[in-house]
């Protein structure tokens, strides 16, 4: 991560920058493996969502499959490096935050106020593209980006920077959630940082709690909201139905 900030700072140009990305974004694809991974697919995953990748954001349509999401937007890794470049950020709090400002001014997530319409238009986007693949562009333009779609970006652009990322598909208080784990100084070290960029949010797991949440015990952390995640579609299930609730 260091040495990918020291990088970016001395970037002069917007050309360089463009370079830059397209440089790096290519490296990524070059080493990814083709898989399905996303929402009933996979607990959690660690793959950079290259263009191989069969990411699935939602559940599959009684009329056919989710359409692979593919991120294929320049726009916010540009954005991105610009305000790393403005801030002269060098520590992984601050990333945090410039990340979090990128992805939110990015996706523009309140833009359809209704949760009713929101449902619906992301229904209609997604049907209409059954058994296809989805450009990123298509859900910033309709305005649709929930957590898949976000935390999905967090964890390219986690990527990108050269910090160890995993995508998540569990839940937030009963309901289904994708979020980001990383670990600054390589996976399965300490720390672990759990990352809700949907929510703005981030909480520094102690080893004890790491270990109890991925065993499928909730995380409560104690905030305004009192937050209580739980780790992995199985372990989802299971504590929804414990709960009374269906899906």
């Amino acid at each position: 991560m260091n040495d990918i900030l020291k990088q970016i700072i001395e970037l002069k140009t917007d050309e360089q920058i463009e370079y830059f990305i397209i440089n790096k974004t290519f490296l990524l694809e070059l080493s990814s493996e083709e898989k399905t991974v996303g929402q009933n697919y996979t607990d959690s995953f660690r793959d950079y969502i290259s263009k191989k990748i069969h990411f699935k954001p939602s559940p599959d349509f009684e009329e056919g499959k989710c359409p692979d999401l593919i991120y294929d937007d320049l726009e916010p890794y540009f954005n991105l490096i610009k305000l790393i470049k403005q801030n002269n950020c060098h520590d992984i709090t601050h990333l945090l935050l410039l990340i979090n400002i990128t992805i939110y001014e990015y996706f523009n997530p309140n833009s359809i106020k209704s949760k009713k319409d929101l449902i619906i238009a992301r229904y209609t986007t997604y049907l209409s593209n059954k058994d296809k693949s989805l450009s990123i562009k298509i859900i910033k333009k309709n305005g649709i980006a929930v957590c898949s779609e976000i935390s999905g970006l967090a964890h390219n652009m986690f990527k990108f920077l050269g910090i160890d990322s995993e995508f998540v598909c569990g839940s937030l208080n009963d309901e289904y959630h994708a979020y980001n784990f990383i670990y600054p100084n390589g996976y399965d070290s300490e720390p672990t940082i759990l990352i809700d960029s949907t929510n703005f949010f981030d909480y520094t797991l102690e080893k004890n709690e790491y270990e109890q949440f991925i065993s499928g015990k909730p995380l409560t952390i104690n905030s305004k909201n009192n937050l209580t995640y739980i780790f992995g579609l199985k372990n989802v299930n299971t504590y929804l139905e414990s709960k009374g609730i269906t899906k």
